[in-house]
């Protein structure tokens, strides 16, 4: 009798500490639908809705479009994850070690574009902390679309009528 109440001891804390992990990105600083963050191994929906146009700027050189070509189809739609887009330029840029600068410009569904990364930070030194705020992400998409909520709005009269 000891040994299943020991079983079912360990059953109940490892269940509660696989559910409060799960549930971490409700601690993430800003949104984490728009930043990623604490949405891996994590039960939120994940309804990002987010377009992002790329760039990237080597030393002092002009910013251009990166060369998304050796990737697959589900890895270039990953993209508009600050995770996945740090790793493919630590991957693919940073082994001559030179300074790498990114930007990634986003619209969220219902926002104006903003930028998702700070286009000033070298990414090959960055790093990401999977359990805390990456102060090189805003934690914030761009403001409402005014269009978007007109829109919204007129729908809402509609399907009331």
């Amino acid at each position: 009798m000891n040994r299943h109440r020991k079983r079912l001891w360990f059953l109940h804390l490892f269940f509660f500490g696989f559910t409060l992990f799960s549930f971490r990105h409700f601690f993430e600083e800003g949104d984490h639908l728009w930043t990623g963050e604490g949405a891996r191994l994590s039960w939120s929906m994940r309804l990002k809705g987010k377009v992002c146009e790329y760039a990237i700027k080597i030393n002092e050189g002009d910013w251009k479009l990166p060369d998304f070509g050796s990737l697959s189809n589900v890895q270039r739609a990953s993209m508009d994850d600050p995770y996945f887009f740090l790793q493919y330029i630590k991957n693919t840029q940073c082994q001559n070690h030179e300074k790498v600068l990114g930007r990634l410009n986003c619209r969220a569904v219902s926002h104006l574009p903003a930028p998702l990364i700070h286009s000033d930070v070298d990414l090959c030194t960055t790093d990401y902390h999977f359990f805390s705020h990456n102060d090189w992400i805003y934690p914030e998409p761009g403001p409402h679309d005014p269009d978007y909520q007109s829109w919204f709005e007129s729908t809402q009269r509609v399907n009331r009528q």
